[in-house]
This record gives structure tokens, C-alpha cells and sequence, in this order.
């Protein structure tokens, strides 16, 4: 049982670490993305080009 325990601590900090890498990616992406909201309560995005540099 103990081993059992220890393997399912290594599981869990390697599904951590899928999740954290998922949310890096997820961050990146969005910080590609024009976001503008729309009159309805909605939104619209586009890609911003690649040559992009926030101020």
C-alpha cells in the first residue's frame, strides 16, 4: 500500500505539470489574439499578425 501511495504522488505531479504546461500554452495563445467585445455581449478575435509587438 505504501508503494502505491508513492506511486500515485509521482502521477499526480506529472498530471501537475501537464496541467501548468497546458496553461502556459493556453496563455501564449491568448496573448496572440485580438479580443474586442461586441454591442450584443459578445466578442469577435482574430490572429494578430506575427510581426505584433504590444506596447
Amino acid at each position: 500500500m505504501d508503494e502505491e501511495l508513492d506511486n500515485l504522488f509521482v502521477y499526480l505531479k506529472q498530471q501537475l505539470d501537464h496541467c501548468l504546461d497546458g496553461y502556459l500554452h493556453l496563455m501564449s495563445f491568448l496573448n496572440e489574439l485580438d479580443i474586442q467585445p461586441k454591442k450584443d455581449g459578445g466578442f469577435s478575435c482574430v490572429l494578430l499578425p506575427e510581426s505584433f509587438t504590444p506596447n
